[in-house]
């Protein structure tokens, strides 16, 4: 199962049905009262794909991605990005995003503050060989 068929009577209550009509900032002000509870269900979700470090499933983590991209990107950007280049198979994940998701590349392209998480990643994936390199070689770590 997918974290949105896992998922799906919560997201489509709390971040479809119930964000309808709303401001940005009243989306924000009403995500943040539920926020706790989302990073719980994608903490529970992604533990159930990493048994062994090893044996991380790329296509399972590229959907992941994906659909928290698609679902709460809006919101939790930030914790997203810091959490995706902290994965072992960064790079390939990154590509299958920029190439397959729009709700990744709006989120990347659109405005944002130097020396975050979302400006590192936009940096990254404008290099012109962002997939020969791996992000730790870009940041020279």
């Amino acid at each position: 199962m997918s974290f949105y068929n896992n998922n799906k009577y919560y997201i489509i209550q709390n971040l479809q049905v119930g964000m309808r009509g709303l401001s940005l900032e009243e989306r924000q002000i009403k995500y943040n009262s539920f926020s706790p509870e989302i990073r719980k269900r994608i903490y529970q979700y992604y533990l159930k794909n990493i048994v062994d470090s090893t044996v991380v499933n790329t296509t399972e983590l590229n959907s992941l991605y994906n659909k928290l991209f698609e679902f709460v990107g809006d919101f939790e950007l930030e914790y997203i990005i810091a959490n995706l280049f902290f994965e072992t198979n960064f790079t390939n994940i990154a590509f299958y995003l920029k190439n397959n998701t729009v709700a990744f590349n709006n989120l990347i392209v659109s405005p944002f503050e130097p020396f975050t998480f979302k400006w590192l990643m936009y940096l990254y994936l404008n290099e012109s060989d962002f997939f020969q390199s791996s992000f730790f070689e870009f940041v020279n770590l």
